[in-house]
């Protein structure tokens, strides 16, 4: 961020920032660092660097502050809690429901399901084993899927991503192994 100073050469003057009320200092080497130039600059920006950042000009021939907010958009975070049900009253259909995680500061547009079958013998998950998308138009504003056609006798794993306006994020956590019944 820039603070340009227009004013009299014979007219001294120093410039502070803030973020909300606390006075930013300059380190060397540091993430927040105050230019030569009075710019701020902010390396690696992260979700605590979120908010109101204000340069004052403090001279003998008046003061002056400008403000901007810092927003930063990142990858939405896994969705929370994902649940898998199977549906008794349609045969090879389950539902998978979870909760909402972080956004990173933009809407979700859509959520994204995969699946993988695993071997029912052991219990054992071969941490090997694909995963395959199943369904990716589901809408930003559902907490719920409904996968069909699936095959009896089988057991799967699912999880959840979401995707926002940078792309998608992290998988979340891989459901319990659920087994279809046969038909």
């Amino acid at each position: 961020m820039q603070c340009k100073v227009s004013h009299d050469s014979n007219v001294p003057y120093t410039i502070a920032w803030y973020f909300g009320t606390k006075k930013l200092e300059s380190r060397i080497g540091g993430r927040v660092q105050i230019l030569n130039d009075n710019t701020l600059q902010i390396r690696q920006a992260r979700n605590t660097d979120v908010g109101l950042y204000t340069c004052e000009v403090i001279s003998p021939g008046g003061n002056e502050t400008r403000s901007a907010k810092l927003n930063v958009i990142e990858l939405p975070h896994p969705p929370a809690n994902v649940k898998v049900d199977l549906l008794n009253t349609l045969p090879k259909t389950v539902n998978i429901s979870w909760s909402n995680g972080f956004d990173g500061n933009s809407p979700i547009t859509n959520y994204i399901v995969q699946k993988r079958t695993v071997p029912s013998s052991d219990g054992y998950v071969e941490s090997l084993i694909p995963w395959v998308t199943a369904k990716t138009n589901i809408s930003g504003t559902q907490r719920y899927a409904i996968l069909s056609n699936l095959k009896p006798a089988s057991s799967y794993q699912f999880r959840m991503s979401a995707v926002n306006g940078v792309g998608e994020g992290n998988p979340s956590k891989e459901t319990e192994v659920i087994t279809l019944p046969p038909e």
